[in-house]
């Protein structure tokens, strides 16, 4: 596997030297790019997928999840369950099932239990997606593998606070005033996040309001690929010239 990574490489390497202009989801992609491929960093755009403007016009709650008729629900979308780190979710939630809910957006085969919600068929971009992250009052998603996925992008345009893994590019635009990072795979570290959140409604609304202001700077689809455009326009206009 060794030669076929190399060969991989080499191959990447060739592919990127010869790309005019080359977009990275993240400054962490980037520093890759640049490191492991020789990119030159004057020839990056950083321009996240993010989220379309119907996330940002999603309404919050003055108390974003404090209501006296149901208890804050905790929101986790990813068709891939377990490297979205799904499972290790579950037995970090199950403490918390008589004062929180918890519903998942996923294909995986899982099952209903005790403060646990499952739906299914919920595809990107629909009435359905949208209405569980209006329902929501916290995103949470462990994942294993990622580069700041665009369900994360999403939360954070409908102003939910996030509770995520500190891999790759999430320490980004996730810690501090926006939500938690935890390492992966720890249910003692997600499970103290998530009772936090799901005990201060108060923190819960300023961290919200803090993503939504991070992914409107940072994952705006619209402005994103606004940038992306005016690139190749730029691109061309070198081309047409030369």
């Amino acid at each position: 596997w060794r030669v076929v990574e190399a060969l991989k490489r080499r191959w990447y390497r060739r592919i990127f030297a010869r790309a005019s202009a080359v977009v990275a989801w993240s400054e962490w992609a980037a520093r890759s790019l640049a490191d492991d491929y020789g990119v030159d960093r004057s020839k990056m755009l950083i321009a996240h997928p993010g989220a379309s403007e119907a996330f940002f016009e999603l309404s919050r709650p003055a108390t974003n999840g404090a209501q006296p008729e149901r208890p804050p629900r905790i929101l986790f979308v990813g068709g891939d369950f377990e490297r979205k780190g799904g499972d290790t979710l579950l037995r970090a939630f199950r403490p918390l099932a008589d004062r929180a809910e918890l519903m998942l957006v996923t294909e995986a085969d899982v099952q209903e239990e005790r403060g646990v919600r499952v739906l299914h068929g919920v595809r990107p971009g629909t009435q359905a997606l949208l209405d569980a992250f209006a329902d929501a009052d916290l995103f949470c998603l462990p994942t294993r593998g990622d580069c700041t996925p665009v369900a994360i992008g999403e939360a954070m345009a409908a102003g939910l606070p996030i509770v995520t893994t500190s891999i790759a590019s999430n320490p980004e635009v996730v810690g501090g005033d926006t939500g938690m990072l935890v390492a992966p795979e720890n249910e003692g570290e997600l499970h103290a996040a998530l009772r936090t959140l799901v005990e201060d409604a108060e923190l819960r609304r300023g961290m919200g309001a803090a993503a939504r202001d991070r992914a409107r700077e940072r994952m705006h689809a619209d402005r994103n690929a606004e940038r992306i455009l005016e690139l190749l326009g730029a691109l061309a206009a070198e081309r047409v010239a030369t």
